[in-house]
């Protein structure tokens, strides 16, 4: 049964200009499926049954649900069926708490919200709108723009790129957007990162071997510039590459060679090499621990990737793009305040934290809101060393333990009462059925916190016999 409501026109957002006609405007609803429908003609009935114009998959929705008018005054909305309500969601999928039966002006970027399902109006994409996005970069701001920009000017395959940004920033992003709009679009994108394999590893990874090359060499293997033939290859991470590996990646540059480990013929490759680090590697080069001659070679022109923290105004729209890439995250919105919350947090693993704290609060919203009590113990959980920046990724939390971890606690908090618990998360009974507090924990302890048991300290000579 639909949440009881109080019967009341409403007008939304009317300090926004008038709109011509609805021209340009379309609806998009966003439930168990994604759906688009253009807004020409003057009425459109939007429910559950094969009559309307927009169709909506959803058993919370009426047959016939609601109207919506276009006229030269604007959008209005007016509730048909008086079984299933509707909620008003400002811009960013925030709840305005307002159950009504009429909206006298729907402006654009405010969403409404019927049984699962949330419809938006928008303006059909133009050009310049499809750049809030461009690239997968998602951001009004004017840095997310320059790298945009930046993306376009340097997509030349005649140029070797260097990225620079914090962990989680979308270095990867960068480097994919240059790979799509360089002359090699159509040939493979080959990303590896250097700092998650070492010495031999990584040569073998990056130049390949040949048979009986070493111990267990059964057969040739091609390495990544191999692969890359004709391609982009994207090395992440290069500020970790040890000194050795350096001189050999130097080699390959000046040369257009790769020699396999084993192997004494070269094999001449045409590889566009893109590289990222969120280390400062000019620091480095003066401090010795990387290769001048190699800085320049890998870095024709940098570009700078802004930390999250630095576009605070871009959250909303990343909290409300990847709300809606969630299982069920269509139908689901955020309170004012936990958006607040949300902007107010430092974000040190920049879009990838951002991503983790709302894969989370969509799973602990079962109440169709992500609220502040949801927010506070896992922008906690999720907190990461000031200085991890200064180490290769961010060691956040895995997801699935974030979860666990705050609603084991709030039973915890709560004695062992799950119903307790689950008003105090806001969140579902169901959610917590599953989960026992006494040995949730046990696994992410410390063994040097663990009292030890009773076999362990007794003596040996006096264990009893079995």
């Amino acid at each position: 049964m639909a949440a009881p409501f109080e019967p009341q026109p409403s007008t939304l957002n009317e300090d926004r200009p008038r709109l011509r006609g609805g021209k340009g405007l379309r609806i998009r609803a966003v439930g168990a499926e994604t759906q688009f429908i253009a807004l020409t003609r003057p009425y459109l009935l939007v429910g559950s049954s094969d009559a309307c114009g927009l169709r909506l998959h959803d058993r919370f929705v009426s047959r016939r649900h609601l109207e919506i008018s276009v006229s030269s005054e604007g959008v209005a909305v007016k509730l048909v069926s008086m079984t299933n309500g509707m909620l008003l969601l400002a811009e960013g999928g925030i709840s305005t708490g307002s159950h009504v039966t009429e909206v006298s002006f729907w402006g654009v970027g405010s969403g409404i919200r019927i049984g699962k399902t949330v419809l938006w109006l928008e303006y059909e994409p133009e050009e310049s709108e499809r750049r809030r996005d461009l690239f997968g970069l998602i951001g009004d701001d004017a840095a997310i723009d320059r790298v945009r920009q930046d993306i376009v000017t340097w997509s030349a395959d005649r140029f070797r790129v260097l990225i620079h940004g914090e962990s989680g920033s979308g270095k990867e992003l960068v480097a994919r957007g240059l790979h799509d709009r360089s002359p090699r679009h159509e040939n493979h994108f080959i990303a590896r990162n250097c700092a998650t394999l070492v010495g031999s590893m990584l040569e073998d990874d990056l130049f390949g071997h040949v048979k009986n090359a070493f111990t267990g060499a059964v057969r040739e293997r091609k390495g990544a510039f191999e692969l890359a033939d004709r391609c982009t290859l994207f090395l992440d991470e290069i500020g970790e590459l040890p000194p050795e590996t350096q001189v050999k990646l130097l080699r390959v540059l000046e040369t257009g060679e790769v020699f396999p480990v084993g192997s004494s013929t070269p094999i001449k490759v045409d590889v566009r090499l893109i590289c990222a680090s969120h280390r400062d590697l000019r620091k480095m080069v003066k401090e010795g621990k990387f290769r001048e001659d190699l800085y320049h070679r890998i870095a024709d022109v940098t570009i700078e990737v802004p930390p999250l923290r630095e576009r605070p105004g871009d959250i909303p729209l990343l909290v409300r793009h990847y709300t809606s890439m969630q299982p069920n995250g269509g139908g689901v919105g955020w309170t004012p305040r936990a958006m607040e919350m949300m902007q107010e947090h430092p974000f040190t693993g920049n879009v990838r934290e951002l991503i983790s704290a709302v894969k989370c609060a969509v799973q602990l919203a079962t109440g169709g809101f992500v609220e502040p009590e949801h927010l506070r113990r896992i922008l906690k959980d999720m907190a990461t060393d000031e200085s991890s920046n200064d180490t290769v990724g961010v060691r956040a939390k895995p997801l699935k333990a974030v979860i666990r971890e705050t609603i084991v606690k709030s039973i915890r908090r709560n004695g062992g009462n799950k119903n307790a618990a689950a008003r105090e998360l806001k969140t579902s009974r169901s959610v917590l059925t599953p989960i026992d507090p006494d040995h949730e924990l046990e696994d992410s302890e410390s063994s040097e916190k663990r009292p030890k048991s009773s076999d362990q300290t007794r003596d040996p000579s006096k264990k009893r016999r079995r």
